[in-house]
């Protein structure tokens, strides 16, 4: 199955890289003649990261914690490299959870989070591949949206802190957004107040069929989009298939609905679904829309 063309898929490798302090050891240009001892190892060497850019931004301040993101550097791979500092101010451990996240505009569909012990300060860092940025036709992180979700790592209590935040490296007045620009094909399969869905193409593989789709949030909230009980017909027979992805507010998601039972060897003719949209910040994530839609297909894709 193909993988999704997302960011924070790479931002999480990123993210455990930088935790971990891995570094890649130099190819030997010819074998040794013996095996070398722990001391004679060679040691791994990078150019240090560049901070060219002078910048600091506080995006939480309160009495029981604060997060700043510390500064915007290069690695040596010429990648971007956000810092951020975060601190427990209050009087048991927390948990610091990143949801919904999105790189100007770019919905990401992971999470990362941090434990951080009572009075504990941590920094940490994640990597934006310059080449992911480039594929969406971005050179620069302008803007990096998320909800951020402070709790108590102790106690089920409501969390201390539920907020969207958004830092602008580059300034404000350089904080756009992506935008998306439908093609004549695209079929609009849900369009509200709250998002507009496009089915965008499709692909057969030897896993089943991939039906790729755009999703772009009119909402200031993160939202939910499933397939309603992953069902799905594809010419009549029902087949199963999964949808389950968070995308932050006002951010576009790219993705696609995997039909993993799908055997047939030529494209599929028709297609009928069901999407809902959720509200994810609620415990019983209460529905925003459904939509029950059907569409025929006008020629195969490539």
């Amino acid at each position: 199955m193909k993988k999704r063309l997302l960011l924070l898929s790479i931002l999480i490798l990123a993210l455990t890289l930088c935790a971990c302090g891995e570094v890649r050891a130099p190819k030997a240009t010819s074998a040794p003649t013996a095996a070398p001892t722990p001391s004679h190892l060679p040691t791994p060497s990078h150019p240090p990261e560049q901070f060219p850019y002078d910048y600091e931004e506080v995006l939480a301040d309160t009495e029981d914690f604060s997060l700043t993101v510390s500064a915007l550097g290069v690695d040596w791979e010429n990648n971007w490299v956000v810092h951020l500092k975060l601190e427990n101010r209050s009087d048991e451990v927390m948990n610091f959870r990143f949801l919904y996240q999105s790189i100007n505009g770019l919905a990401i569909d992971e999470t990362f989070s941090y434990r951080l012990a009572i009075g504990d300060t941590q920094e940490q860092s994640f990597r934006i591949l310059r080449e992911e940025l480039a594929a969406w036709g971005e050179e620069e992180p302008v803007q990096w949206s998320f909800l951020l979700r402070v709790s108590s790592a102790e106690s089920n209590r409501d969390p201390y802190f539920y907020e969207e935040l958004t830092a602008s490296p580059f300034g404000q007045a350089r904080a756009l957004r992506y935008e998306y620009r439908p093609a004549a094909s695209d079929f609009v399969v849900m369009d509200n107040v709250y998002a507009t869905v496009y089915i965008t193409g499709w692909q057969v593989e030897d896993e089943g069929l991939c039906i790729d789709y755009v999703a772009v949030s009119h909402s200031d909230q993160p939202l939910l989009l499933t397939l309603q009980d992953e069902a799905i017909l594809l010419d009549g027979h029902s087949h199963k298939g999964i949808l389950r992805d968070g995308f932050g507010a006002r951010s576009t998601l790219f993705g696609y609905i995997p039909v993993a039972d799908y055997k047939a060897e030529s494209a599929p003719v028709s297609i009928q679904l069901g999407l809902m949209l959720l509200d994810p910040t609620e415990k019983d994530a209460p529905v925003l829309e459904d939509s029950e839609v059907h569409f025929v297909l006008n020629a195969p894709q490539d």
